[in-house]
């Protein structure tokens, strides 16, 4: 079986329009120390829904009977008119004004596969997984062409998320200085925020997906799922902490007994001397690979409930979570929907035992 699949359409975003934008609005405040009332936000009659336009062509095959099915997908989904906070003269005295003025691409390749390696009446055995490419990239902001976003630059030609930091080149020997890059890739033990550049990628993961099997046996049933992540980079926050001299009055982290401490000592940690910067030392890659989940079941017999008027069923399972994880992540979690990690509890690992009944 080969199914053939395409769709285009528009549709619409409000998210981000407050009540009454389209309106100037005024308070109350202060002038020459007397009581006042101000403007406080410009009128904004022209401020309209964010547009997403999404396209794609797929398709549909299963083949051998139906043992080996999938889907393949390419989309392409332009979404324009973003909100984008364009900046007011200061003589306005007004900060800001959420305009129209983005265009963004997200464009990609989505497939899924499961194929029965084993398969009758009585035993059944499958291998499934799915698989996610996308690229997004900004491709136009109106006025401006750049602007930062807490730690990340949202720039026309880069995917949204794009780490923003000054480069760190590591620990002078001689001294125990710490060492950046500087605009022209020279080193320099100067820290400056007019050194930060955008080559650590994105908190965007690249690649996405899961994988895992089904076997079933006699009313035996077991199943797990694996789930992943690549191209995936987020900020460490908790090493500026961990390796900090200035808050030694906390748990610090192993690594500061290689402190550097003699000349000639290599190694990541300057000297208690030198103030610790936020730089590129703090990005880490947060790619991981999840098992997720493992369930274990049994169906009894619906024979036993032939005579048992009411219940059609009864499962007995055991069901465990977040088993375990491998990644390069010194954090907590490489999972997670805030870019940076600031020990945020992790994903519970979680046992379940249970009895599903049917009537």
């Amino acid at each position: 079986m080969l199914i053939f699949r395409s769709s285009i359409g528009t549709t619409g975003n409000q998210a981000g329009i407050g009540s009454f934008q389209k309106e100037a609005t005024w308070g109350t405040g202060q002038y020459g120390g007397n009581p006042s009332i101000v403007q406080v936000s410009n009128a904004n009659p022209n401020l309209q829904w964010e547009e997403g336009m999404k396209k794609n062509i797929g398709f549909d095959f299963s083949i051998l009977n139906d043992r080996i099915s999938g889907t393949v997908e390419y989309y392409n989904n332009q979404t324009s008119k973003l909100f984008i906070e364009q900046r007011l003269p200061l003589e306005s005295g007004l900060g800001s004004l959420d305009v129209n003025a983005g265009k963004m691409s997200n464009k990609g390749i989505d497939l899924s596969l499961e194929g029965y390696l084993i398969k009758n009446d009585n035993v059944s055995f499958s291998l499934y997984g799915n698989f996610n490419y996308n690229k997004n990239r900004i491709e136009d902001l109106g006025q401006v062409t750049e602007y930062v976003l807490g730690t990340s630059i949202v720039r026309e030609g880069l995917p949204f998320g794009s780490h923003y930091a000054v480069e760190w080149a590591g620990v002078n020997p001689a001294n125990g200085q710490p060492l950046y890059y500087d605009l022209n890739g020279n080193i320099t033990n100067q820290y400056s925020d007019d050194d930060s550049v955008a080559k650590f990628g994105s908190y965007e993961p690249v690649y996405s997906g899961g994988f895992g099997s089904r076997f079933n046996y006699k009313g035996f049933e077991i199943s797990t799922l694996f789930t992943f992540a690549a191209e995936y980079f987020r900020y460490n926050n908790q090493t500026f902490f961990q390796e900090n001299p200035n808050f030694a009055q906390y748990n610090q982290d192993r690594i500061m007994l290689t402190i550097w401490q003699n000349p000639g000592d290599i190694t990541e940690v300057q000297s208690y001397k030198y103030q610790r910067e936020f730089s590129s030392k703090d990005i880490e890659d947060a790619s991981y690979l999840r098992l997720k989940n493992i369930t274990a079941a049994y169906n009894l017999p619906k024979s036993i409930f032939d005579r048992v008027k009411g219940i059609k069923g009864v499962r007995l399972y055991a069901q465990a979570e977040n088993l375990a994880t491998w990644t390069k992540f010194t954090s907590f979690d490489p999972e997670d929907d805030n870019n940076i990690a600031t020990y945020e509890y992790p994903t519970p690992r979680i046992v379940t035992f249970g009895v599903d009944v049917k009537f």
